[in-house]
């Protein structure tokens, strides 16, 4: 199923079944919006491929079960799929769980632009403007109680700062 939620209203204004998605990568509240397309995360059970499943959702707000336009290859997971939103410059972030990869998509045409190995897990992913301008990429590893940052425009990890406290698996940001 999917929802959408009108955030002005605070109400669910549709809610409806997309068919042959597979099951989800990871169900949180970043998914990616293109204005055309839902990037939904997917995982494939029996060959261990990751995809992002684009869903045009034009059809949605009439009622009629939206369709999978393209599907983007990931790789292999075996567990959970992350996606940040997008950067300036239109860059999706994806990380995959356990291979411990963020991709970086180009939103525009749907490509893989790169693939960073970051930590031996890559949790959820989120991107933040700093106030020096610099959009950066946070990517927290539970195992390691680490969390590294990737440089959102030379896509380079730039720093992994240790927590002492906590074993991290979801970044969100603020934008102070």
């Amino acid at each position: 199923n999917v929802s959408i939620i009108d955030t002005s209203m605070g109400i669910r204004d549709k809610r409806i079944v997309v068919y042959d998605i597979g099951t989800w990568g990871w169900v949180d509240d970043r998914n990616h919006f293109d204005g055309i397309n839902l990037w939904l995360p997917t995982l494939d059970a029996t060959s261990g491929e990751a995809s992002l499943a684009l869903i045009e959702m034009e059809t949605f707000f009439v009622g009629i079960s939206p369709t999978i336009t393209k599907r983007i290859p990931l790789g292999l997971e075996t567990d959970n799929v992350f996606v940040s939103r997008a950067s300036k410059d239109g860059k999706i972030f994806v990380s995959l769980l356990n291979s411990g990869v963020v991709l970086v998509i180009d939103g525009s045409n749907q490509e893989i632009l790169k693939r960073v190995t970051a930590n031996e897990m890559a949790c959820g992913v989120d991107l933040a403007l700093g106030t020096d301008g610099i959009e950066r990429v946070f990517v927290p590893n539970g195992n390691a109680g680490t969390v590294q940052v990737i440089d959102a425009n030379t896509l380079e990890i730039i720093t992994t700062t240790k927590l002492e406290l906590n074993s991290p698996c979801v970044a969100t940001t603020s934008p102070d």
